[in-house]
C-alpha cells in the first residue's frame, strides 16, 4: 500500500536533511538588523535546523513551531490602514522614520509605527526546481500587523492583516505531496 501521507510524516533520515532536502525553509528577520533567522532542511520523517550558530534535529512538524517566537509573533491589534510604497521607501522608514511626503492618514500611521516596536520579517520554503511560496511582514506591536505583498519590482503594499491570518499562511508554506 503507498503512503499518502505529506513527505514530512514518512519514513526518517536526517542524515540527508542537508544534502538533499526535499524542502527548504528560512526565516529571515530583515528589521531590526542583527537579528538570527532560522534555516531548517527537510526529508521525509526528518528535519535540520539551524538557527543562528545552533543546529537540531526534529520531526518536521515541529519546525513551524519554532516560527512564533523567534518572529515575535503574538496578540496584536488589528490593523486598520494600508499602505503603498516602493520596497526603497520600505527600507528607508525602518532605517530613518517618518515620510516627510506622505499624505496625511499615511503620515499618521507612519508617525505611530515610527514610534512603535517594529519588526519586519520573512519566511520562504522552496522545493524542486522551482517551486517556492512565503509571507513577508511588517509588524508593530501596538499599531497591529501587516503582509507586505509585492505590486510589481518596486511597489509594496502594506495590506491590514491579522496575527491568526499570518499563522494559517506559514502554515500553508511547505509543499503538499503532490507539489514534489
Amino acid at each position: 500500500m503507498e503512503d499518502t501521507r505529506a513527505p514530512w510524516l514518512q519514513e526518517p533520515s536526517l542524515e540527508h536533511a542537508r544534502e538533499q532536502p526535499l524542502a527548504t525553509l528560512e526565516a529571515e528577520i530583515l528589521h531590526p538588523a542583527g537579528q538570527p533567522g532560522l534555516q531548517a532542511w527537510l526529508v521525509p520523517g526528518a528535519a535540520m535546523v539551524a538557527i543562528g550558530g545552533d543546529a537540531a534535529g526534529m520531526h518536521p512538524q515541529e519546525v513551524m513551531a519554532l516560527l512564533p517566537p523567534l518572529l515575535g509573533l503574538g496578540p496584536r491589534h488589528g490593523a486598520r490602514l494600508g499602505v503603498r510604497t516602493t520596497r526603497q521607501g520600505l527600507q528607508d522608514f525602518l532605517a530613518a522614520g517618518v515620510d516627510a511626503h506622505a499624505p496625511g492618514e499615511e503620515a499618521e500611521l507612519l508617525r505611530a509605527l515610527a514610534a512603535d516596536d517594529l519588526r519586519h520579517w520573512r519566511v520562504t520554503a522552496r522545493w524542486g526546481d522551482d517551486g517556492v511560496r512565503g509571507v513577508e511582514v511588517l509588524d508593530a506591536t501596538e499599531q497591529g500587523i501587516w503582509l507586505v505583498v509585492a505590486e510589481d519590482d518596486e511597489s509594496v503594499a502594506l495590506m491590514p492583516t491579522t496575527t491568526s491570518a499570518v499563522w494559517r499562511l506559514l502554515t500553508t508554506l511547505l509543499p503538499f505531496a503532490d507539489e514534489l
